[in-house]
């Protein structure tokens, strides 16, 4: 069973998936645990703002965003997590960098988006 922390979350989430072009949370790994983060941080807008003419999401426009908004050190860090499920080369933020910016249901968030990826 997923855990969301509230229904913005949830609905963020499968909103991110159906821009994605992805039936369910189970149907890719990868873009599930993605969606499933960036809904936690309620930015959905702003990360659906990067996706291209081909529902791809351009991730250097999506770093360039995080790093220029006014989003929060925890926001900035699970979204720049959240990359690392997509494309594994573009954000070098650690496990242990993002931990240390949350307060405990964001580590609970983060733990269940890499069950969710692995």
């Amino acid at each position: 069973m997923i855990f969301y922390k509230n229904k913005l979350h949830e609905e963020g989430t499968k909103k991110l998936l159906k821009k994605f072009q992805t039936p369910s949370i189970s149907a890719n790994k990868e873009r599930a645990a993605f969606s499933y983060l960036v809904g936690a941080t309620n930015r959905i807008e702003s990360v659906i703002a990067c996706f291209d003419e081909n529902n791809m999401i351009d991730l250097n426009l999506l770093i360039e965003t995080i790093e220029r908004k006014d989003f929060s050190s925890s926001e900035k860090s699970m979204l720049k997590f959240a990359i690392q499920f997509i494309n594994q080369n573009i954000s070098n933020i650690t496990l242990t960098e993002v931990m240390n910016t949350l307060d405990d249901i964001n580590i609970t968030i983060i733990k269940q988006a890499i069950d969710i990826r692995y």
